[in-house]
């Protein structure tokens, strides 16, 4: 019988969650091997992966998305073991797309073998504790709940499906704006999040999410107009939510980045987030879109 709870203590993520998120270590092993027990696996000869459908990208695209995250990897597991369940993986499952989260030595492997492996992105995720945080007050004028025209939403789409640090080379430009204007649309209409509006200027998504007795607020997205740019408004939208979020009960508040962001990551330092973890993510060629994920 498989030992969930020892897999998930053993994950190089594990200690590093429970020291930011606060919580009970043997609650919050309880809790992740619970999950771990439901999801849908992948068992090969010295490892274990789970597997997820990317339901909305494979809407979208009308093709089959998934993701897979390596869990479990025994001393002497060979990359290209690994490569062949993946190539089997999507074979069996007709997938067009798979994005893996691997570690740094099966990328070294598979280039060994000659496969070319492009570097596209590297997520970066920050962190800030909550408590103590009173309103601020530059955030006068920022519309909570207001209604976004379309033509907003998609000037945001275009400039954002334009920016350097979001292209992804495994889609085009115009699909990338696409995409995000649909994943705008869906996002206003989920209770969980909540939007404020610097009406011409940017808007700001926070979501909530309860892990056991703890709430963490994600900043889901921020955008301001190229216009607005250099203007304050960021900083506004961000004070303002964090304001949103302390009232929402939420003890810490999180945000993912691109690395390559010097810029961003300087912004939200000086707000008061750290650095957490690096995700990085990979192209290699194949028939199929395969995108490769490095575990930071």
């Amino acid at each position: 019988m498989t030992d969930y709870g020892q897999i998930v203590s053993s994950h190089p993520w594990f200690r590093k969650y429970l020291a930011v998120y606060s919580v009970d270590r043997r609650e919050w092993l309880e809790y992740q091997a619970k999950r771990l027990e439901k999801q849908d696996k992948i068992f090969f000869p010295g490892g274990m992966g789970i597997i997820k459908n990317s339901s909305f990208l494979s809407r979208f695209f009308g093709k089959s998305f998934s993701d897979f995250t390596m869990i479990r990897e025994e001393e002497g597991l060979d990359p290209m073991a690994l490569l062949e369940t993946i190539k089997e993986i999507i074979r069996l499952r007709g997938l067009s797309h798979l994005a893996l989260k691997v570690p740094e030595e099966f990328r070294t492997g598979m280039l060994l073998e000659g496969i070319s492996i492009i570097p596209v992105i590297t997520s970066r995720k920050m962190v800030m504790t909550l408590s103590g945080r009173t309103e601020s007050p530059e955030t006068e004028g920022i519309l909570k709940g207001a209604s976004f025209p379309r033509d907003f939403l998609a000037q945001v789409s275009r400039e954002y499906g334009e920016s350097r640090f979001h292209y992804d080379p495994g889609f085009r430009k115009k699909d990338i704006s696409d995409l995000f204007l649909t994943w705008l649309e869906n996002s206003l209409k989920d209770p969980c999040v909540t939007a404020l509006l610097d009406p011409g200027k940017g808007l700001l998504l926070l979501k909530t999410h309860d892990i056991l007795k703890s709430r963490i607020g994600e900043i889901l997205f921020i955008h301001v107009l190229s216009k607005a740019r250099n203007s304050g408004t960021g900083r506004r939208l961000i004070n303002r939510g964090l304001s949103e979020l302390c009232s929402s009960r939420c003890g810490i508040a999180e945000v993912k980045l691109t690395a390559e962001n010097s810029g961003a990551e300087l912004f939200y330092e000086k707000i008061g987030f750290s650095k957490f973890l690096d995700e990085k993510t990979y192209h290699f060629g194949s028939k199929s879109v395969v995108r490769v994920k490095q575990r930071g």
